[in-house]
């Protein structure tokens, strides 16, 4: 299945970040795709302060961060930019949150794309002039 979405303006992220919760009652790994500055971590920012996380930050430089949600247990965003090698996401511990089915939320999950499993969301973020298009696939 594929979904997609038009917005103008960061506000609309909050229709997207619901769109994405109600995902999250029968899935657990959610990809983000797009380009540097696309709105990957502010998107990610937005469902998390919907779903009760209070703090969220990028883990570009720690790779991984974890959340705490009221209502979903551990969240956990990882960020795969700097992985060089998919060994790196293997001993980053990754691949263990991933096989314990943990709630999982990867921004540049193309450099660890062998190692990810069949049943993801995938959800692509690109800038057209003033707007950008996010599409889901199931």
């Amino acid at each position: 299945m594929k979904t997609s979405f038009k917005i103008n303006t960061l506000s609309e992220l909050k229709t997207i970040s619901l769109e994405i919760i109600n995902l999250m009652k029968e899935n657990k790994i959610f990809l983000f795709y797009g380009d540097m500055g696309s709105g990957k971590t502010t998107l990610i920012g937005e469902v998390c302060k919907a779903i009760g996380i209070d703090h969220h930050s990028s883990p570009t430089y720690g790779i991984i961060n974890q959340y705490l949600s009221p209502n979903f247990g551990d969240i956990f965003h990882i960020d795969c930019y700097r992985f060089i090698k998919e060994f790196e996401a293997i001993n980053s511990g990754l691949m263990e949150l991933i096989d314990e089915n943990e709630y999982c939320f990867i921004e540049w999950p193309e450099k660890i794309q062998n190692l990810l499993p069949e049943n993801c969301v995938r959800i692509h973020l690109e800038v057209q002039n003033n707007t950008r298009e996010i599409t889901f696939n199931l």
